[in-house]
C-alpha cells in the first residue's frame, strides 16, 4: 500500500505537465484572435463612407405602400385592371343567352347551320 502514494504524485505532475502547455496556449490564441479581430474592424471601417451606410434617414413621405393608396382611391373600379377577355358561351352565360351550339367545319351541321 505504500505505492499507491507515489501513483497519486505521478497523476498530479501529469496533470501539471499537460495544464500548463494548454494554459500557454490559451492565451496566446486568444491574443492573436484579438488582434486580428480588432485589424479586420479597422480594415473594414476605413472603407465606410464619410458620413457611414446611412447618411440621413429616408424620409417618411417616401415610405408609402403604392397599392394601398391605390385602392383607397376607388376600391369599386378595380384600380385600374382591365376585365379579362371571356369567350362567347362565357359572355353568353353571363348575360343569360343561350350559347350557340358548336359547329364542326365538315360535318353536315354545317350546311344546316343558320
Amino acid at each position: 500500500m505504500a505505492g499507491g502514494g507515489r501513483g497519486g504524485l505521478g497523476w498530479l505532475v501529469l496533470i501539471a505537465a499537460l495544464a500548463v502547455p494548454g494554459f500557454l496556449f490559451y492565451n496566446w490564441w486568444s491574443r492573436l484572435k484579438a488582434a486580428h479581430d480588432h485589424s479586420l474592424s479597422l480594415k473594414v471601417k476605413s472603407r465606410l463612407p464619410a458620413g457611414g451606410v446611412f447618411r440621413a434617414p429616408p424620409a417618411a413621405d417616401r415610405l408609402v405602400n403604392p397599392i394601398s393608396s391605390a385602392t383607397a382611391a376607388s376600391p369599386a373600379a378595380g384600380a385600374g385592371m382591365a376585365a379579362p377577355k371571356l369567350g362567347p358561351a362565357a359572355s353568353a352565360a353571363m348575360t343569360g343567352a343561350a350559347p350557340s351550339p358548336a359547329v364542326v367545319p365538315g360535318s353536315a351541321s354545317t350546311a344546316a347551320a343558320p
